[in-house]
């Protein structure tokens, strides 16, 4: 059960939603923070292994995304999937839209892809629900 459910958890959620869409305007970068949550959230919470290594994962990107403000990218990053887990159906239909807002770039759908194999990868454990969310994330990509 989230920290925050029904109508103050839709309203996080909702404003939650909206903050990254202000401040978050590079499309793969968008992608590869829902495909990473979308992952990390599907077995209902997120370990802070899965948390680390979403930060390793922008570490390792700082030249691809040159002017990303990694701290507050990772901040934003913890309350995307807070707001998933609040409101999962209108969550997983938000992030499934930035994922699918690369589609047309076989080199940003193919990161986005990996991106999302890492997030698989971060607790050490394999779950069916993360399986299911892989399969929602490539259908998303065109694959």
């Amino acid at each position: 059960m989230s920290l925050l459910d029904g109508t103050d958890g839709m309203a996080y959620a909702t404003a939650t939603w909206a903050r990254f869409d202000e401040e978050v305007s590079d499309d793969l970068l968008r992608a590869v923070c829902g495909a990473f949550a979308l992952v990390s959230a599907a077995d209902g919470s997120v370990s802070q292994s899965e948390v680390d290594r979403f930060s390793g994962v922008l570490a390792d990107s700082a030249d691809r995304f040159p002017k990303l403000d990694a701290t507050k990218l990772d901040g934003l990053f913890r309350q995307l999937c807070q707001a998933l887990l609040s409101d999962p159906d209108d969550g997983r239909k938000h992030l499934l839209r930035e994922v699918a807002g690369v589609r047309d770039d076989v080199r940003k759908r193919d990161l986005v892809r990996a991106a999302a194999f890492i997030a698989i990868e971060a607790d050490g454990r394999t779950l069916a629900s993360e399986e299911l969310v892989l399969g929602e994330i490539s259908a998303a990509l065109g694959l």
